[in-house]
């Protein structure tokens, strides 16, 4: 999950591929909060097993605590970690979301 004040973006992989891309525009954390575990629990994901990697600006901040109630593997990464080093490591502000569709090339 990609969290800022007003909107998140989840993105849901397993063994690898792709499972779910979607957006959601709230300026409620507690609305964003409810969408994930929504989310969380159509897929079955696992409260005590699976990891939910959050990342964004001050959003995080605010809701990670709430998430934390619900799901006990909750860790916050930084976007440029993730990508092999190149071009758009770089360039600062790229959106993570444009970031990610070069995950599902």
């Amino acid at each position: 999950a990609c969290c800022d004040c007003n909107s998140m973006l989840l993105l849901s992989m397993s063994e690898g591929r792709l499972q779910l891309a979607n957006s959601f525009k709230s300026d409620d954390m507690h609305d964003h909060a409810f969408y994930l575990l929504s989310i969380w629990k159509e897929h079955k994901l696992q409260q005590e097993s699976d990891t939910l990697y959050i990342c964004g600006d001050k959003g995080v901040e605010d809701i990670t605590p709430i998430l934390n109630m619900f799901i006990q593997n909750t860790k916050r990464i930084n976007p440029n970690e993730l990508f092999r080093p190149n071009l758009l490591n770089r360039i600062t502000k790229i959106p993570f979301d444009l970031q990610a569709l070069l995950l599902c090339e």
